[in-house]
């Protein structure tokens, strides 16, 4: 008994470490920047809609060049940085990473892409959620995740034990 050190003022809570702090900014970092390459993909369409109707490009090459390599590629490449960004935040392996930037490049005519980009920022939002932060994928706003990130960093909430994030 008497081999057992005093503690010394510790308190009895989880606080958040750097580990928790930096997958919690992957999220938010990953989160928010999805929304450019979504911009980006929006204005590609409505560009490539306006030229094939514009000339008279209905059965050309250049419309199913754009279509069919163009913008998947380059939607690929804008929107691969911000999934990385998610998945290191929720544990994914790199093939999970590289699957769900193929899911937005494949659905980028969908909904103009939004379905791809929805379904990673639910994930996204789910795993910031896991932290303690309130609200929702239609419910927030950029500077409340900033607001939420820099208060963990200064470590004035209890995070608790945040378990990794499943597929």
């Amino acid at each position: 008994m008497s081999n057992i050190p005093p503690q010394q003022n510790l308190s009895n809570y989880p606080r958040a470490n750097e580990l928790d702090v930096e997958r919690l900014e992957n999220l938010v970092n990953g989160y928010l920047g999805l929304n450019r390459p979504f911009l980006i993909n929006f204005l590609m369409l409505i560009g490539l809609n306006v030229l094939i109707r514009g000339t008279n490009l209905v059965n050309s090459e250049i419309a199913a060049l754009g279509i069919v390599v163009v913008i998947p590629v380059v939607l690929f490449f804008l929107a691969r940085p911000e999934v990385m960004k998610v998945g290191r935040g929720l544990g994914w392996s790199d093939a999970t990473m590289t699957g769900y930037t193929i899911l937005i490049a494949l659905l980028f005519w969908l909904c103009f892409g939004g379905i791809g980009f929805m379904v990673v920022q639910g994930k996204a939002m789910n795993g910031i959620k896991g932290f303690g932060f309130q609200g929702g994928l239609f419910s927030t706003n950029k500077k409340a995740l900033r607001a939420f990130v820099e208060t963990m960093k200064a470590g004035s909430t209890n995070p608790g034990s945040v378990p990794p994030m499943s597929l």
